[in-house]
């Protein structure tokens, strides 16, 4: 027994001097160590200016190194505006008050040249409003927005967010090089924006939080987002999508999808929370199918091959532009709240353009555009005008 005794309190101490090693050693800027500390270094280069930072708490002090020689300390405070307000948030934010009292602003003695820029302190939030050459997040784990919405960013093909797992906003748009981006290990992102890059492929399979996500302007041949049912807003236009479903996503309220031309067919009927529809563009598009949009104010269809389009079940539809396809039909019975029609170029005859005008509802000096149909001289205005419409001919 006391053998046993005497093992046991060598582990113990043994254990302790271990801790105690490991205390004296620790990393002061992990976040479970030194109260979400971190460091971000970047080249960058602008004319003048460089962005905002912010902090968790008031009086967090934030160390930035600008690369030519210039070390400054900054100590934030609380800010807010009138959207803030509204909500309740509180923000603070660190800057030197030449420019705005959230940005921070730098003079550089040679603007044309890239400078490393090291930013150390408890860094919530980070916008870079200059142009990037390089940016290592990875020492700032509790980073919970990156943002830099700048074009021009030069060498930027990659970013590696793998050990950013609190981030909750991405804003990489326009990066126009950037080929590659992985945010599985980000499952708390709410918003992710990744508009006009490289990108041939996106997993947002495990980003289940995601309510907005805005991929457009890539090289995209497919997106899933039917793990993403908590999406309010998705903007997928200018990539190579052949398809797009969307049926698991009940939640959207706002869809834009344009400027595809190998997209086919789009059914949105089990997106009844929908109040915006933007699927313009799309050279092959030959089947829409808003059955089941109720909630549905806007539908912009323009420059697309529909045959055909019934919306007399979107009850709520104020908006519809479907201009520039190859309509023989157009079924508006259903839309008393409609204010606005545009149906130019497409190959509705008199009859049709005349069933529309019978199917408007009443209205106070609304228009209705007709160019460019089989049937625009020869139908009977005198309904549609009868109800309050100005008939558009040009």
């Amino acid at each position: 027994m006391k053998k046993l005794f005497y093992l046991f309190m060598v582990a113990m101490c043994a254990t302790m001097f271990l801790a105690c090693s490991d205390d004296d050693d620790k990393d002061p800027l992990k976040e479970e160590e030194e109260g979400k500390e971190g460091v971000i270094t970047a080249v960058i280069t602008y004319y003048g200016g460089f962005g905002w930072i912010e902090t968790f708490n008031e009086g967090d002090i934030i160390t930035i190194d600008w690369g030519d020689g210039t070390v400054e300390e900054f100590k934030s405070f609380e800010y807010h505006d009138e959207y803030d307000e509204e909500d309740g948030e509180i923000h603070y934010v660190v800057g030197n008050g030449e420019y705005s009292e959230d940005m921070l602003i730098h003079e550089y003695p040679d603007n044309d040249k890239p400078y490393n820029v090291t930013i150390k302190g408890k860094i919530k939030e980070v916008d870079f409003d200059c142009y990037l050459f390089s940016l290592d997040i990875s020492k700032c784990p509790a980073l919970q927005l990156l943002s830099n919405n700048s074009h021009n960013n030069y060498d930027v093909t990659s970013l590696d967010l793998s050990k950013n797992t609190e981030l909750r906003r991405l804003y990489v748009q326009a990066w126009e090089k950037l080929s590659s981006l992985d945010v599985s290990k980000n499952t708390e992102l709410t918003e992710l924006n990744c508009r006009g890059n490289n990108l041939t492929s996106l997993d947002v399979s495990k980003n289940t939080a995601l309510t907005e996500l805005d991929c457009g302007g890539n090289n995209l041949t497919s997106l899933d987002v039917s793990k993403n049912t908590a999406l309010t807003y998705l903007e997928c236009g200018g990539n190579n999508l052949t398809s797009l479903d969307v049926s698991k996503n009940t939640a959207l309220t706002d869809l834009r999808c344009q400027h595809m031309k190998d997209l086919t067919s789009l059914d949105v009927s089990k997106n009844t929370a929908l109040t915006y529809l933007e699927c313009e563009n799309n050279n092959n598009l030959t089947s829409l199918n808003v059955s089941g949009c109720t909630a549905l104010t806007s539908l912009l269809c323009r420059e697309n091959n529909l045959t055909s389009l019934d919306v007399s079940g979107c009850t709520a539809l104020t908006v519809l532009w479907c201009v520039d396809n190859v309509l023989t039909s157009l079924d508006v019975s259903g839309c008393t709240a409609l204010t606005s029609l545009d149906c130019r170029n497409n190959n509705l005859t008199s009859a049709a353009l005349n069933q529309i005008f019978k199917d408007l509802p009443q209205v106070t000096s609304q228009t209705i555009s007709i160019y460019g149909n089989p049937g625009t001289e020869t139908c009977d205005k005198s309904i549609a005008e009868n109800k309050g419409w100005e008939v558009w001919k040009w």
